[in-house]
């Protein structure tokens, strides 16, 4: 799991949802929103995907573990959210990884 501090409250999940610039690839959904003071990342899973929160925190965890072993690698001026659309949980990490840096490289 992130830290606390790196991690978008809900006030600042709906500025992100509302203001923020969309990406697309398989599995997921990249909002970014440019912030100058911080780095901020959160995901969210839908109940249509998975439907017991046994399932979807799993997932989540997982895509947090993936940030959280390569933060030092993201740049540090940007809020964004991870919204999965599709099922990872049977995806490699490596797979799921790529694809996140990929999106996240793309969104410049």
């Amino acid at each position: 799991m992130l830290k606390k501090e790196n991690r978008l409250t809900t006030n600042e999940f709906d500025e992100v949802f509302k203001t923020g610039k969309k990406n697309f690839s398989k599995n997921f959904m990249f909002i970014k929103k440019e912030n100058k003071d911080s780095l901020k990342i959160s995901t969210t899973i839908s109940k249509k995907i998975y439907k017991t929160a046994v399932k979807r925190n799993e997932a989540r965890r997982k895509i947090y573990k993936i940030l959280k072993e390569n933060f030092k690698k993201i740049p540090n001026n940007f809020w964004a959210t991870l919204i999965m659309i599709k099922p990872i949980l049977e995806i490699e990490k490596k797979v799921l990884e790529k694809e996140i840096f990929w999106l996240m490289r793309r969104n410049k």
